[in-house]
């Protein structure tokens, strides 16, 4: 637990921020987020009681030294005491890839939600590439180009063809002058309008001479003008909505 003081008055946009009220305000942040805090001056035995909840458990230390040693013997002794652990899961998923053991690697990536850092790995593990986040031969430019006429109709294709971009990374320029390809590929392939059937095709109707003879309607006694008629007004009453207040962390 580190513990940072900051005058209210030298720094008020931190105070804003934070909805500061009163002082002291005390507030206890753990990944950028608040998890507790309090208000007002309290008793020593009470503030040490409020820093002792924010300790790791006996487990959570150990969870971490597993995940910070690293090696797949560790990181699998890790997902066995939390399977939903992101660091553990994305850790070893990567040390299966540069196995080749790609099959399992998928598998595990499927515990946890699809993310920025599960992309490149499982993009690695279908191309059978070993080494995930590296850049490719330039190998995979034929591979590209020769993908590309066939994303439209082929997923597997497409698949391929964004699983190397991923594995391109954003900071290769081929993966932005391939998604532009990619892009142009797929908008050529709207739907064309139909033609209109010729005049003089056969089956062809005179469209013309139809809409110049309107129907015939028989005279209604209740029948009124258009311009007497009543139209129908539909309103749209807006509520008023009162402004959420943002809470800066």
């Amino acid at each position: 637990v580190v513990l940072v003081k900051v005058n209210v008055d030298e720094n008020p946009q931190i105070s804003a921020q934070f909805q500061v009220q009163s002082i002291p305000a005390v507030y206890a942040l753990r990944d950028g987020r608040i998890v507790d805090g309090f208000l007002g001056a309290v008793p020593e035995r009470d503030v040490e009681r409020f820093v002792q909840s924010l300790l790791p458990s006996e487990a959570q230390t150990t969870l971490a030294s597993l995940i910070e040693a690293g090696d797949e013997l560790s990181l699998r002794k890790a997902i066995q005491l939390d399977p939903g652990n992101e660091d553990a899961v994305i850790a070893l998923a990567t040390l299966l890839v540069g196995q080749q053991q790609f099959d399992e690697a998928l598998a595990l990536l499927e515990r946890i939600p699809e993310s920025e850092r599960t992309r490149p790995i499982a993009a690695a593990a279908r191309l059978g590439e070993p080494q995930a986040g590296e850049a490719p031969s330039d190998e995979y430019d034929a591979k590209l180009s020769a993908l590309l006429p066939r994303v439209k109709d082929d997923d597997d294709a497409r698949q391929q063809f964004v699983d190397i971009l991923e594995v391109l990374g954003t900071d290769d320029p081929r993966t932005a002058e391939y998604r532009k390809k990619l892009s142009r590929e797929q908008s050529e392939d709207m739907v064309a309008p139909m033609p209109l059937q010729a005049k003089d095709s056969p089956g062809a109707e005179d469209l013309g001479s139809r809409h110049d003879r309107p129907p015939s309607l028989p005279d209604r006694p209740d029948r009124q003008p258009r311009h007497q008629q009543h139209s129908q007004t539909i309103s749209l009453e807006l509520s008023h909505v009162s402004p959420m207040t943002s809470r800066f962390r």
